[in-house]
């Protein structure tokens, strides 16, 4: 099988930026290239726009020496976590889309028309289904920020994980692999990624950690869940939208400067390209040593089940209630007020089954 390694998926531009290739089995064709931005490559767009105006990293970006480079943009995926975190940009959509998009324009990428009034109208159709990926993602985030900090006489994280495949929940095969990454790394700390000289862990402790300054968050509120929800599910919806009918204009690759995704998640679980079209996350056990990754695997196989699809509405709402109940096990109350707080006023409008595109 073909192997693409990390080195070759990710490339970083001088401002810290890096575009990623999605895929470990899949080698690029094109330089024709849609993009796609996560939040801060939305919000903080010059410096990396910078860059690739400059020949030294448009050689960079480039498949074969005598390619033209071309750049789109897919926006949609910044604008769902705008659309859930800023009360500014629900109130004005257009025209906050229409300022978001002004400095892509002025490069001269492509727009069609009405832009702005379409992505108003994909976020309002599919509101439910958004609410309702982000509450699982937001679930799963509490195991995730348990497992991570929990310390050396707290067997309760672990075990959760190890549960899950016994209390009928939603299986986000993704996350729980992450959640299996993490376990690995709370109970080896100094473990170093290959040709990489800070321990695994530095990453994982502080994309996780609690950031009063740079986010504006004081505990486990309501702001710190959603925040992390965002930042996940930037990677885990990937594959949401090429599986409903997205057709991209180029070959697509991420936008990040978030240093637990350029450096972690997308290193450690990049996509895989299957014969039917479809792409699933993967583990790439040349992250770590032999030995290590063997560790990890062995947990991801172990806490991974055969997931049957609900077959119901009422069993989707069943299966979200016993994950909401089953990461609670355990937890403070602020914690509990804070994830039920979500709960009701997100979901107050019923949960979503599809997604319009």
């Amino acid at each position: 099988m073909t192997y693409i390694p990390y080195e070759q998926r990710c490339i970083e531009l001088p401002s810290g930026t890096c575009f990623i290739w999605l895929y470990c089995n899949k080698k690029r064709e094109s330089s024709m290239l849609e993009l796609i931005l996560d939040n801060n490559a939305l919000v903080k767009p010059n410096n990396w726009l910078k860059d690739i105006q400059q020949i030294d990293n448009i050689e960079k970006i480039k498949v074969h020496e005598k390619d033209r480079v071309g750049i789109n943009v897919s926006l949609y995926l910044a604008f769902v976590e705008q659309y859930l975190s800023n009360k500014k940009y629900t109130t004005d959509i257009v025209n906050r889309t229409d300022s978001f998009i002004k400095p892509f324009k002025d490069l001269g990428i492509p727009f069609e028309n009405g832009f702005s009034s379409k992505i108003e109208q994909l976020l309002i159709n599919n509101e439910k289904q958004i609410r309702t990926d982000w509450m699982m993602s937001y679930l799963y985030i509490v195991l995730l920020y348990r497992i991570t900090f929990a310390k050396k006489d707290d067997k309760k994280p672990f075990e959760l994980v190890q549960q899950l495949k016994d209390k009928n929940v939603p299986c986000f095969s993704s996350l729980i692999m992450l959640c299996c990454l993490a376990e690995f790394l709370n109970k080896n700390k100094n473990i170093k990624m290959v040709n990489d000289n800070k321990s695994a862990y530095s990453y994982l402790s502080d994309f996780m950690s609690i950031k009063p300054s740079q986010k504006g968050e004081n505990s486990l509120e309501e702001k710190y869940f959603r925040n992390r929800a965002g930042d996940l599910l930037f990677w885990l919806a990937i594959p949401n939208l090429l599986q409903n009918n997205y057709q991209p204009a180029g070959e697509l690759m991420v936008v990040t400067d978030d240093k637990a995704l350029k450096k972690l998640i997308f290193r450690c679980f990049p996509f895989v390209w299957r014969d039917d079209k479809k792409m699933s996350v993967s583990f790439d056990e040349n992250s770590f040593d032999t030995k290590s990754s063997e560790k990890i695997l062995s947990l991801i196989e172990e806490n991974l089940w055969e997931f049957t699809p609900p077959s119901s509405d009422e069993e989707k709402i069943d299966r979200l209630t016993n994950l909401k109940n089953h990461v609670l096990d355990g937890v403070d109350d602020n914690v509990k007020y804070e994830v039920e707080k979500v709960w009701n006023e997100w979901l107050k409008n019923g949960f979503g089954t599809s997604y319009t595109l």
